[in-house]
């Protein structure tokens, strides 16, 4: 982006996704360093929490982060913008299906899992009941760091 002065104006806002590892959260500051060097202002920088704990406190599993907004305030930053873990995540690609085919497949599971003798046609049924729960949480939850991130 250096290299095409003004460039940054195209976007409207910069995603900086974070994890709990140290290493990982001084790659972000670094990426919000960059950004923020070559003109980006603070609010158009903001952080997303990524593969958090639903008990986690983001303010102290994230303090480094915090402090570091403390001191610079070149960027934005919210604790509610936070990607809790789901094992979902992982098993979409497993399933070759997406959060968005989950919530709109209208399959009614449990008729054909009382319907099923197969043994293994009933695990593949009771994972996509499981699998469709834990999309409606995660839709909900990206729903919830999306209205964040967007709030001006």
């Amino acid at each position: 982006m250096e290299q095409y002065d003004g460039s940054h104006g195209d976007f409207d806002l910069f995603i900086v996704p974070v994890v709990k590892e140290s290493k990982q959260t001084k790659d972000s500051i670094a990426t919000i360093n960059t950004l923020s060097s070559i003109g980006i202002p603070q609010e158009k920088i903001r952080i997303i929490f990524n593969r958090v704990d639903t008990d986690d406190v983001i303010e102290e599993e994230f303090f480094p982060l915090f402090s570091y907004h403390e001191d610079n305030k070149n960027f934005t930053i919210g604790p509610k913008a936070a990607i809790h873990f789901s094992e979902l995540y992982q098993n979409l690609s497993s399933y070759k299906t997406s959060i968005d085919e989950l919530l709109s497949d209208t399959t009614d599971c449990k008729a054909k899992l009382r319907e099923t003798t197969d043994s293994d046609e009933k695990i593949n049924i009771v994972s996509r009941i499981s699998m469709r729960r834990l999309a409606t949480s995660a839709q909900k939850n990206l729903d919830a760091v999306y209205a964040e991130i967007m709030r001006p």
